[in-house]
C-alpha cells in the first residue's frame, strides 16, 4: 500500500470529487442559493467596516415634518422655486431635484417652478420609468414631468430604482442609464441634451455628474461602455446636529446620515450656519423628502431598515465623482478560491481533529480579513461560496475520518492481532498515525528462530500429528515473542521470524530480543518436559538475533501484502541461526545485542566469524540465562569456557585444550566447549601460522 493511498483513501478522494462538482453546479448554475446570504455578508462588512466620509460637496436639502407642517403637504411648488432661488444665490453649481412633479397644480406656482428653474440652468429635474401592463405584457412606461419642466431644466432624469432592487429589498446597485427596456430620450428634455436622441434615460446621478463635471451626456454613456450597472461603495452614516445655525432652539437634535441634510426651512427661512453655507457653495445640492409622515421612498440598507431613496443617489454620484464604485471580483477567481479552500483541508485529513479544526477555522479568519480588506479597496469579492466549500470540506472529512478512521482500526485490529501483542493493538486502534505504511527505515532488533533436526521429526510422524506438534509449539514461543512486546512477522515451516521496535517505538529493543531467545529455550525445555511419554519427540531450537537499521512496512502488491522487514541485517540475523551449527550453540547474537543485554543476562564469547557475502569478520555470542539464573554446574563450565576461550586466542592450544575439557566434566553435551576443545588439540599438533586471526569463514547460508 502506497504512502499516498494512506495519506488520500480512494473513498476520501472520490467523496471530495463529488463535492467539488456539487459545489461547482451550485457556484455557476444556482446564484440565486447563495445571493441572499452574499448579500447580508455584504452589508454586515459595510456596515462594520465602512469608514469613509461622503464627499463633501454633496449635500441632501431636506423636506421635513416641520417643512410640512409648516408650509402644508404636500409643499406648494412655489416653495421649491424659491428654494432654486436661494441656492443660486449661494452658489450652488448643481440641483438635483428628487421629488415627482407629473400632475398639474397651481397654474401660478407650477409656472414659477419652470421659471426658477430655467433661470438657475442647473437643475436636474425627475422623470419615472414605471411598468405598464399592456395586452399581457409588462412594458416601462415613462412618467413626465408637467409640461414646460424638462425643457427648463438642465437634464431631465429617472429617480427609479426598480431595477436594482434585491430580492430581499435592498437596494445595494444602481443603474448609471436605464436598461433596454427602460426607454429613451425621444426629444431634447433639457438645455444639456442637445445630443440625447435615443440615448438611454441617465439616472439622477448620472445627470448630476455630467453637469457638475460639464461632462456631454453621450460621452458619459459611451465611456461607461454598457457598464451600467454599478455596486455602491457605501460611504460611512455620520452623526450631525439638526438646524446648527438656529440660535432659538430649545434643545440640540441629531441624526444619522450617509450625506449632511440641512432642512428646507434653513434654506428659505436663511437661518443656515456657516458651515451649511460653506458646504453648499459649489457642490451638489439634492432636493427630496425625508419625513417621516410623508409618501416618499424609502429602502432598507446596510444602516437602517429604512433609508430615503435620494441617499442612494447621492451614494451613486459620490462615487462616480471619485471613481470608487465597488468592483466585482472576477467570477473565475472566486471559483477557484473556492476550489482551493475545498482541497487544502485534506492535506490535514490525517492530522488530529483539533488540528483539522484549527486550520479550517483559521482559513476561515484568514478569509474573512481578506473579504474586507478587498472591500476596504473596493473589491466585492464572493464570501459565501469560498467559505461554504471550505466548512463543507470540513464537515466531509470529519465524517470521512470517522467512516475511515473505524474501517483502518478494523482493519488493523483484523490483522495485527494475529502477530501483535493486545496492549500494541490497543495502542495501535487508539493511534493508526503510528503504524506508517509503506517502508520506513528504523533501528531494530530481529530473531530468527529454527527447530533443530526438524526433517527428521516430521519423517516421524503423520501430518496431523506433526500439525498438533508444529501448532503447540509455535504457541508456546509465540507467546513469549509477545510478552516481550515483539512482533511476529511469519511461520515459515518450521522457523518464526519475530522483530522489535516497529510499528511502536520500542526502548530497549535489544535486550527484549536477546531475554527472548533465553526464554524461548527454557519454554523449549519445559515443553519438552511436559510431553514426555505423549510419544512426541524432544526437540531443540536454534536462535539468532541481529539489531541494525532495517527496512519495515507492508510489502507485497496492492491487493496481497504482509507487514514485514526487509535489509542486510535480517539477513545476517537468518545466517546466524544456521551458524549455531558449526559451534554446537543454542543462541547467537551480535555484539550490538550483547552490549545493551550484558547486564541482564550472562554471556560467553563465541568468536569472531565471517558470514557469506561479508568481507568484515563480526564478534558473535550466546546468551546462556538471565542474570544470576545459571545452576552450579553450567556456572563451572561458563568459567573453565571462558578460561579456555582466552587462552585459545593466547595460542596457548595445549592450556586450551584443558580448560575446554574441564567445561565439558560440568556439562558434558556442551557444543561450543565441544568445538573449541577439538580445535584446540588440532591447533595444537598443528599449529596456524602467524597470520591467523581465529576467524571462523562460514561458506554457507
Amino acid at each position: 500500500m502506497s504512502s499516498t493511498k494512506e495519506k488520500f483513501p480512494p473513498l476520501l478522494l472520490k467523496a471530495m470529487l463529488s463535492f467539488t462538482v456539487l459545489m461547482a453546479a451550485v457556484f455557476w448554475l444556482m446564484p440565486w442559493l447563495y445571493t441572499r446570504p452574499e448579500n447580508k455578508i455584504s452589508d454586515f462588512t459595510v456596515d462594520f467596516f465602512s469608514a469613509r466620509e461622503g464627499d463633501q460637496r454633496i449635500s441632501i436639502i431636506a423636506v421635513t415634518d416641520e417643512a410640512m407642517e409648516k408650509y402644508s403637504y404636500p409643499l406648494p411648488r412655489g416653495y421649491y422655486a424659491r428654494a432654486i432661488d436661494r441656492l443660486k444665490k449661494l452658489g450652488v453649481k448643481t440641483v438635483v431635484f428628487d421629488i415627482l412633479f407629473l400632475e398639474k397644480r397651481d397654474p401660478a406656482q407650477d409656472r414659477e417652478l419652470i421659471r426658477a428653474t430655467r433661470e438657475a440652468g442647473n437643475v436636474v429635474q425627475a422623470l419615472a420609468i414605471q411598468p405598464a401592463f399592456v395586452e399581457g405584457a409588462v412594458l416601462s412606461e415613462k412618467k413626465m414631468p408637467i409640461d414646460g419642466l424638462a425643457e427648463a431644466s438642465y437634464l431631465t432624469a429617472s429617480v427609479s430604482v426598480d431595477s436594482t432592487l434585491d430580492q430581499d429589498g435592498y437596494i445595494r446597485r444602481v443603474m448609471l442609464f436605464s436598461d433596454a427596456d427602460g426607454g429613451v430620450y425621444d426629444s431634447p428634455l433639457g438645455s444639456g441634451c442637445g445630443d440625447c436622441v435615443n440615448l438611454p434615460i441617465p439616472s439622477l446621478s448620472a445627470a448630476a455628474y455630467a453637469h457638475f463635471t460639464g461632462t456631454p451626456l453621450r460621452r458619459l454613456y459611451e465611456r461607461e461602455n454598457g457598464n451600467f450597472q454599478r455596486w455602491l461603495n457605501f460611504t460611512a452614516e455620520r452623526v450631525a446636529e439638526a438646524s446648527p445655525g438656529r440660535k432659538d432652539k430649545p434643545r440640540k437634535e441629531f441624526y444619522q446620515s450617509l450625506y449632511p441634510q440641512i432642512s428646507i426651512v434653513d434654506l428659505l427661512e436663511n437661518t443656515l450656519s456657516d458651515e451649511e453655507k460653506e458646504r453648499l457653495s459649489g457642490g451638489v445640492a439634492f432636493i427630496a423628502s425625508t419625513a417621516l409622515g410623508a409618501a416618499y421612498d424609502q429602502y432598507p440598507s446596510p444602516f437602517q431598515a429604512q433609508t430615503p431613496g435620494v441617499m442612494f443617489h447621492a451614494n451613486s454620484l459620490d462615487n462616480l465623482l471619485n471613481g470608487n464604485f465597488l468592483r466585482l471580483a472576477d467570477s473565475r477567481w472566486m471559483f477557484a478560491g473556492m476550489l482551493l479552500f475545498i482541497w487544502l483541508p485534506v492535506l490535514w485529513f490525517r492530522s488530529a481533529g483539533w488540528v483539522l479544526a484549527s486550520v479550517t477555522v483559521g482559513l476561515l479568519a484568514l478569509w474573512s480579513l481578506t473579504y474586507a480588506f478587498l472591500y476596504a479597496g473596493g473589491v466585492k469579492a464572493m464570501y459565501v461560496m469560498p467559505a461554504a466549500g471550505l466548512l463543507g470540506s470540513f464537515v466531509m472529512l470529519t465524517v470521512l475520518r470517522v467512516a475511515i478512521e473505524g474501517r483502518e482500526k478494523k482493519w488493523i485490529k483484523d490483522t495485527f492481532s494475529q502477530y501483535l501483542s493486545p496492549k500494541v493493538v490497543d495502542v495501535l486502534v487508539r493511534d493508526p498515525e503510528r503504524l506508517k505504511l509503506g517502508g520506513d527505515k528504523r533501528d531494530m532488533t530481529v530473531l530468527f528462530l529454527d527447530i533443530a533436526h526438524f526433517t527428521t521429526i516430521s519423517e516421524k510422524l503423520d501430518p496431523e500429528d506433526l500439525t498438533n506438534f508444529l501448532n503447540r509449539y509455535f504457541s508456546a514461543l509465540t507467546n513469549v515473542i509477545l510478552k516481550n512486546d515483539g512482533v511476529v512477522d511469519k511461520y515459515i515451516g518450521d522457523c518464526i521470524m519475530a522483530f522489535w521496535n516497529a510499528p511502536l517505538d520500542v526502548p530497549g529493543h535489544r535486550k527484549l530480543g536477546c531475554l527472548s531467545a533465553i526464554e524461548c529455550q527454557e519454554a523449549i525445555r519445559r515443553l519438552n518436559g511436559d510431553i514426555k511419554g505423549a510419544g512426541l519427540p524432544e526437540i531443540g531450537i536454534r536462535i539468532g538475533v541481529n539489531s541494525g537499521p532495517m527496512v519495515v512496512g507492508n510489502m507485497g502488491s496492492d491487493t496481497r501484502f504482509s507487514y514485514t522487514v526487509i535489509g542486510d541485517a535480517v539477513n545476517l540475523a537468518s545466517r546466524l541461526e544456521g551458524a549455531n551449527k558449526y559451534f554446537g550453540s543454542s543462541i547467537m547474537v551480535t555484539e550490538p545485542v550483547y552490549e545493551d543485554s550484558k547486564e541482564a543476562a550472562e554471556f560467553r564469547p563465541l568468536g569472531r566469524v565471517r558470514v557469506v557475502g561479508k568481507t568484515v569478520p563480526i564478534s558473535v555470542y550466546e546468551p546462556l540465562a538471565l542474570k544470576d539464573g545459571l545452576d552450579a554446574a553450567r556456572r563451572a563450565m561458563l568459567d573453565s569456557y571462558l578460561k579456555g576461550y582466552d587462552l585459545f586466542y593466547k595460542r596457548d592450544f595445549a592450556g586450551a585444550a584443558g580448560a575446554f575439557a574441564a567445561a565439558l566434566e560440568a556439562v558434558p553435551d556442551d557444543g561450543p566447549s565441544k568445538y573449541y576443545l577439538a580445535n584446540s588439540r588440532a591447533c595444537a599438533q598443528t599449529p596456524p601460522g602467524q597470520d591467523w586471526n581465529g576467524v571462523c569463514s562460514l561458506d554457507s547460508k
